[in-house]
């Protein structure tokens, strides 16, 4: 899996749900402003372990900020478990 379409995952997550707001979605976009709270980036990330059949440490999440770092976040994950196996 790429960046990109780790990306394109997310995004589509993220747009599952209502939000406030029009703006756009960026790699940069803080979570906070594209309408993420805590609850809603643990069920990204439960929804994101499912498609890509990894496990995340959640307790990394409290460095998550951005949507590019949910994004290298998951992408880290597979290849560490990937070159664990």
């Amino acid at each position: 899996m790429t960046e990109l379409q780790v990306f394109a995952k997310v995004l589509e997550l993220i747009n599952a749900a209502p939000r406030s707001g029009a703006a756009e979605i960026t790699l940069h976009s803080p979570l906070s402003e594209v309408g993420l709270d805590s609850l809603r980036l643990l069920e990204i990330v439960f929804e994101l372990e499912q498609f890509y059949g990894i496990e995340v440490d959640e307790s990394a999440l409290v460095e998550v900020l951005t949507v590019s770092d949910l994004v290298q976040m998951v992408v880290a994950t597979q290849l560490s478990e990937v070159s664990n196996d």
